[in-house]
């Protein structure tokens, strides 16, 4: 595994993440699959891009999440509300995970708008899922190679590479020991939370 990269590694992968993601979102039916997997590829493979996807795989949190978010509304089309977490990481970890069973045929695009949306024309439910649900993980992701960018610039010297930790953006602070699970700083007990499973 790769511990650094030049700044210049970082700028194309980061440009070719924008570019995957904009191709991603004005995708129509004949090409979200296209754009969709060239977008999974290039955040499954690319060595950049997989130290920052990687830790969103987090398949606890799809399986909590997954329960919630068609869950509500009736019977009718279109009456079913579409819920994601309000916590930033399990909301883009949801996301991922759902774009990569959307990918791996595990889900399918028309049964999630037709419920959530009503669509019922392809081309419409691809504009209606990507507005809706790809947007918000793009954005997200947007904003953490920003904050990246922008602390390379900070803190690498002309010269020096940019090393792998610094581009680890999602941490999952929880540690579960047999049936336990811990949340927080427990070691110093702020904000620490304690929950037999």
């Amino acid at each position: 595994m790769v511990k650094e990269f030049t700044p210049k590694q970082v700028e194309i992968s980061f440009r070719k993440f924008s570019d995957n993601a904009e191709d991603l979102e004005s995708s129509d039916y004949n090409t979200f699959d296209t754009n969709l997997s060239i977008f999974l590829n290039h955040c499954e493979n690319d060595e950049i891009m997989k130290t920052i996807t990687s830790p969103l795989k987090n398949t606890e949190i799809f399986d909590k999440c997954d329960k919630e978010f068609l869950s509500k509304g009736g019977s009718m089309v279109g009456s079913s509300k579409i819920t994601f977490p309000e916590d930033e990481y399990e909301r883009d970890s949801y996301i991922y995970q759902l774009l990569l069973k959307l990918k791996d045929k595990e889900r399918d695009i028309t049964n999630i708008t037709m419920r959530a949306y009503g669509a019922n024309v392809l081309s419409e439910a691809v504009y209606w899922f990507n507005e809706k649900i790809t947007s918000k993980l793009t954005r997200s992701l947007k904003y953490k190679l920003e904050e990246i960018g922008e602390r390379i610039e900070r803190e690498v010297k002309e010269g020096e590479n940019v090393p792998i930790n610094m581009l680890i953006v999602y941490q999952d602070n929880s540690i579960n020991i047999k049936h336990t699970k811990i949340e927080g700083d427990a070691a110093i007990g702020k904000e620490a939370k304690i929950k037999k499973n």
